[in-house]
């Protein structure tokens, strides 16, 4: 990858690469998920979290030795054990109940069905190990590309490196594989033979490649984007969401929507962010971690870590950074910007405003060109304006200040004392109009440029 990130912790459609493969194993029933971790093991570990079980592999000497690491996390367990690369991030759960169903059921075959693996097909596998199979059709060897002939090289069939073995078979087996190969490794793929030699059998599951398609490359991780954010909007659509342009519209995995809501082109809905139902999102619309009850209208805006309630418009241009609770039925407006605000019902902050670390109560208005100034230089300060209130446009709050329920305040006036409900506040100079004064400044100036001549 040609970066300082560990590989499994690249993000993938909003969450770490190897997360994927985390959750494909938890959705398919595997109750326990064991990582094998090694170069910059604990920033991986923290990036991946804490709902699995770690096994370091300190020295990197091939993916046998790597499950031979694990053996010790899964102690006494007896069962079927599946093994993936933490780089094939498109893997399904389905694809993965099915794996363990093959590895366990038996064929009706004299020979002993112990496991089961992953297959692919491809024009071009490069970089894979080739998979040899027996006239049975069950696996007979895998080939590492750097150990394969020119024959073997030639074969199609590749290994996704996604296996499932009887855990008795399996420890027993991995204990004879050796490391004579070009890579002086202990390879995982040695089981294949050995199982063979036994007299049992492993059986390949063929699956498509794209599935288990796997990233080494940015390249890699541009395509599996790709396909993942495709699977990701089919399923939105098929559950009855629209996608007007599935082209521009781009989705978190762990991104939710309910039905009859409408995605325009150029969004962006990312991490945990919730949608309710009848809503209209974009065009041109980014939300991250946002909460969006129903009936919202969202144009042209940004929202970030901030929940709306039902009914609520925003737009176009708007800015909702992290901590805003709009209330049911309030409008934000173009080129308003909010922060730490509470937002009552039926707000309207229509145009050009600001309005950071305040609440606000039900029905008030908040005139063009209101600024709370929330900050001194050293601490931050809260704005209170009560319901029913009026702030007149212009009006620049001066916090720590609080406006009462039903209060008023003139345009452009620069408050810096609180307002009691129901009270006018005016704060600026009162306006003088001085008789004929434009016309004798035109006049001076006309006689400045005459004598100038």
């Amino acid at each position: 990858m040609k970066s300082s990130l560990p590989k499994p912790l690249h993000p993938l459609a909003g969450a770490p690469m190897t997360r994927h493969v985390i959750d494909a194993c938890r959705a398919a029933g595997i109750a326990r998920i064991v990582v094998v971790i090694g170069h910059e093991a604990e920033q991986v570990r923290s990036g991946l979290g804490e709902d699995v079980e770690y096994a370091h592999q300190p020295t990197q000497r091939g993916t046998g030795h790597a499950a031979l690491c694990a053996q010790p996390t899964l102690g006494s367990f007896r069962g079927p054990i599946v093994f993936i690369a933490g780089d094939v991030p498109l893997i399904e759960a389905d694809t993965i109940r099915d794996l363990i169903a093959a590895a366990t059921q038996a064929d009706g075959s004299s020979s002993t069905v112990c496991g089961a693996m992953l297959v692919a097909t491809s024009d071009d596998p490069t970089g894979y190990g080739r998979v040899i199979l027996t006239d049975d059709g069950s696996v007979e060897r895998i080939v590492e590309q750097k150990d394969a002939n020119e024959a073997e090289a030639a074969i199609r069939l590749w290994n996704p490196s996604v296996y499932c073995f009887q855990s008795d078979a399996l420890w027993q087996r991995l204990s004879r594989i050796g490391s004579t190969n070009a890579q002086g490794e202990q390879y995982l793929t040695d089981v294949v033979a050995l199982t063979r030699d036994d007299g049992e059998r492993i059986l390949p599951l063929h699956v498509a490649e794209d599935e288990v398609m796997g990233v080494n490359t940015r390249v890699d991780l541009a395509e599996a984007e790709r396909l993942m954010r495709r699977r990701i909007l089919i399923g939105l659509m098929l559950s009855g969401v629209t996608i007007v342009d599935p082209s521009s519209t781009y989705v978190d995995a762990q991104v939710t929507i309910e039905p009859d809501t409408v995605i325009h082109p150029n969004s962006y809905l990312y991490g945990r962010t919730r949608i309710g139902a009848n809503c209209i999102v974009g065009p041109m619309a980014l939300l991250r971690d946002a909460l969006i009850g129903d009936d919202c209208r969202i144009l042209a805006s940004q929202i970030s870590e901030s929940t709306l309630g039902s009914g609520v418009r925003v737009g176009p241009y708007a800015n909702l950074r992290p901590g805003c609770v709009i209330g049911d039925r309030a409008k934000i407006g173009d080129f308003v910007e909010m922060k730490n605000a509470t937002i009552g019902s039926g707000v309207a902050a229509s145009h050009l405003s600001y309005v950071g670390d305040a609440i606000v109560g039900d029905r008030t208005n908040i005139g063009a060109g209101t600024v709370t100034c929330n900050y001194d230089g050293v601490d931050k300060h809260r704005t209170v304006i009560g319901n029913d209130a009026f702030i007149g446009s212009n009006t620049v709050i001066v916090a720590p200040l609080a406006i009462g329920d039903g209060a008023l305040t003139a345009a452009g006036s620069v408050l810096t004392r609180d307002v009691p409900a129901d009270a006018l506040a005016v704060a600026r100079s009162r306006q003088e109009n001085k008789e004929g004064w434009a016309r004798r400044k035109r006049s001076s100036r006309t006689a400045k440029e005459v004598d100038g001549g």
